[in-house]
């Protein structure tokens, strides 16, 4: 964890329990791998019948304790980088 703050809304939030909103930031890693087996459509699929692995950076905001707001950006070992935002609202 590098970012750990409360931020007071004061009367601007008319919900008492939602007035002291506290957040902490977090920087992520992943590493993912796995292999197609694909005996069926190995001609189309230029995947099939190899290893496939991606890496990536991200930073996750949690926020009133249980909600998150992700954003990750990740490369695959055939050069496609990709950048994405995911929101989890904890129910």
């Amino acid at each position: 964890m590098f970012f750990d703050k409360n931020f007071e809304w004061g009367k601007a939030m008319f919900l008492q329990a939602y007035r002291t909103m506290p957040v902490k930031a977090f920087l992520t890693a992943n590493v993912d791998a796995g292999y197609v087996s694909d005996r069926f459509y190995s001609i189309e699929n230029s995947l099939s019948n190899s290893a496939l692995i991606g890496y990536g950076l991200g930073l996750d905001l949690v926020f009133y304790y249980n909600k998150l707001l992700r954003f990750e950006v990740t490369r695959n070992h055939i050069g496609q980088t990709g950048f994405y935002v995911h929101f989890d609202a904890g129910l």
